[in-house]
């Protein structure tokens, strides 16, 4: 069986790459080549022992804020092709509670998680909670459309925002101020390196 990097968190302040086999995508699930993945607070809490959700038990995979592309299908999913370039959602909603009808799906109660883990090389992730990204800007942007668009408070909004002023088209040692008429508060400046 293919096996992968994956760093995972065996105690409060210790991390560590393990190699384990790579996840096969099961139906209705893609199989993502981790291109780029973000810190999120929670799993700066997480490494330093302030438990998100009372969670202590390890180990511990962190990452869920990811881009990367499609290396695999799994049964039933048609509409995408090996080689997209796509972002996943943190989260899925259930669809039908009043939050995810007004669209904050990110406040549902009946939620899953779709990419925790996402600092490996691989990550399976629900196909109906991925958006393809377009392949012109180059694989740099993909990162940094998930850095804009981690909060899922946001939404879409700003993946909306980004696309629509094209993002970065160049990440080097650029510092991006986001202007205060963003669809959503939170972001500041965003560090490309």
């Amino acid at each position: 069986m293919k096996q992968m990097r994956m760093l995972v968190q065996t105690a409060p302040g210790k991390l560590e790459i393990q190699q384990v086999a790579c996840p096969q995508p099961g139906p209705g699930e893609i199989l993502m080549r981790v291109h780029y993945c973000g810190i999120c607070g929670t799993d700066l809490m997480n490494y330093r022992g302030q438990y998100v959700w009372g969670r202590d038990s390890f180990p511990k995979f962190p990452g869920h804020e990811a881009s990367g592309v499609v290396e695999a299908l799994g049964e039933g999913v048609n509409h995408f092709k090996i080689g997209d370039r796509i972002l996943p959602e943190c989260t899925i909603g259930c669809g039908v509670c009043e939050w995810c009808k007004a669209g904050n799906y990110s406040l549902c109660r009946n939620r899953m998680k779709t990419s925790n883990g996402a600092m490996a090389d691989y990550l399976t992730v629900p196909a109906k909670g991925v958006l393809e990204l377009p392949r012109q800007p180059g694989a740099a942007r993909g990162g940094l459309d998930r850095t804009g668009s981690g909060r899922r408070q946001c939404g879409s909004e700003m993946w909306k925002y980004f696309r629509e002023i094209g993002g970065c088209h160049r990440c080097g040692n650029h510092r991006i101020r986001i202007s205060g008429n963003l669809p959503c508060p939170g972001c500041g400046e965003i560090l490309c390196l």
